[in-house]
């Protein structure tokens, strides 16, 4: 990935459409578009990162982004990633869980 690659000032002048967002523990970078403004992180393990954002504070239209790490590196990480976006997707018909 390119943000990895390159660090977070030069990612930010090549891509101006998204921000960095560093994590508390400060071992992972996630690029998220300046729509979206993080509120705080909820979580963190072995395998992904997720956060609190929110894309318009007056209506209070929070949404949580998951950044999953080396989800290639192994074919298992593969199949968890593929496992949870499939739950996802039988969920997306419910009123709380829209897959964007």
């Amino acid at each position: 990935m390119l943000y990895k690659k390159f660090g977070t000032d030069i990612y930010q002048k090549t891509n101006p459409e998204y921000k960095a967002y560093q994590t508390d523990n400060g071992k992972e970078s996630l690029a998220i578009t300046k729509n979206y403004t993080v509120l705080k992180q909820v979580g963190d393990g072995a395998t992904s990162v997720v956060v609190k954002a929110c894309r318009n504070k007056d209506i209070n239209d929070s949404v949580a982004i998951k950044k999953v790490k080396r989800v290639f590196e192994h074919t298992a990480f593969a199949h968890r990633a593929m496992r949870e976006l499939r739950l996802l997707r039988c969920l997306g018909n419910h009123d709380n869980v829209r897959l964007q």
